[in-house]
C-alpha cells in the first residue's frame, strides 16, 4: 500500500471512530399542557362541565367563564326568565341550571 492509501484509511478510521463517540439523540417526551377536563370535553354537557369546574377546578372556572361562580349564579338568575323554554311533545327543553 502506498502512503496515500494509508493516509486515506487512517482518516476514514478516525472519522468512523469520531462518529461512534457522539451520543445518540434521545427523543424528548412531549409534555401535554392541556387540562384533563379539556381532554374530556366530548363527554361533558354544559351542566357536567360547570359542575366539574365549580367543584374541582375553581381557578379554571373563573378562567373559562371570566367570572367567579357567585357572579355566574347571579347573572343566571337574572336571565333565566328570558332564556327558559318549555318542553314540547317533540323534545325536552335544555334547562338553564346551576
Amino acid at each position: 500500500m502506498s502512503s496515500e492509501e494509508n493516509a486515506i484509511i487512517a482518516i476514514a478510521l478516525a472519522l468512523s471512530l469520531d462518529e461512534k463517540k457522539k451520543p445518540k439523540k434521545v427523543k424528548k417526551q412531549r409534555r401535554t399542557w392541556s387540562k384533563e377536563w379539556l381532554k374530556n370535553r366530548q363527554q361533558y354537557t354544559h351542566e357536567k362541565l360547570l359542575t366539574e369546574l365549580r367543584n374541582f377546578e375553581r381557578n379554571d372556572f373563573k378562567n373559562f367563564l371570566r367570572m367567579d361562580d357567585e357572579c355566574f349564579d347571579e347573572i343566571l338568575t337574572l336571565v333565566n326568565p328570558f332564556i327558559k323554554k318549555q318542553n314540547t311533545s317533540l323534545r325536552e327543553a335544555i334547562p338553564a341550571s346551576k
